[in-house]
Parts: C-alpha cells; structure tokens; sequence
C-alpha cells in the first residue's frame, strides 16, 4: 500500500491534520521563558565574542526574533525536458482513447509541443 493518500480519498473542506501541530504544554512554555532573562545575557556576551562567526549568529538571533525573519524570495520557474519517445508514448495512448475527448487531447499536446498533427482516432 502507498504511504500517500489518493487525491479523492479527502472530502473538499477536510482537513489531513484536524488536530493540528501538538501544543506545547504550558508548564514547559513557563519554564522556557523564565530562562528567558539568561537567554538574552547569553547573546549579548556573545555579541561581545572575539569570534566574528558567534557575534554574527547572536546579533542575527536577536533582530529575529525582535523584528521576524526577513522575507524570502523563491524562484519557481520549471523547465521540464520530456524526451520525444515519452512524448510519442503519450500521444499513442491518448489515440487509442476513442471519441473527441482524445483527439482534443491529442492536439493539446501536439500544440504543447510545436507539432502541426492532425489527430486521428478510431
């Protein structure tokens, strides 16, 4: 069996995860944040550091969590390189498809590709 779901398996509006990420328990939350106070000497004696590295990774904590981390820009582009034969293979089975819906498919896919194919089905 695969460990991934079927897209159909999830009822539109449902939720994979409905409890959420577990909570941290309050009593650690409280005991993290008296240590707080010591956390900050911690930095700033680090910002004081001979070692430039140590001074740069505590000044870098400090404004993030002052002030958040910086945003971040992704580039999503994709380029996909499908080989001809794979591309061939597809359009053969979409062909044996009968009625318009595969000849509509089939030069969707020619057009994909820079192909001026008249699409024939049986």
């Amino acid at each position: 069996m695969s460990k991934y779901r079927n897209a159909a398996s999830w009822v539109k509006g449902q939720s994979g995860n409905p409890g959420g990420r577990p909570k941290m328990p309050e009593e650690l939350k409280k005991a993290m944040r008296g240590l707080a106070g010591d956390a900050i000497k911690v930095l700033q004696e680090a910002m004081q550091s001979d070692d430039m590295r140590a001074r740069i990774m505590a000044a870098s904590h400090v404004l993030d969590r002052g002030y958040g981390k910086p945003t971040q820009s992704v580039d999503l582009t994709a380029k996909t390189d499908m080989g001809a034969a794979h591309l061939d293979a597809l359009k053969a089975r979409m062909q044996s498809r009968r009625g318009d819906q595969a000849a509509a498919e089939v030069a969707a896919v020619s057009a994909l590709v820079g192909e001026d194919e008249t699409p024939t089905t049986h």
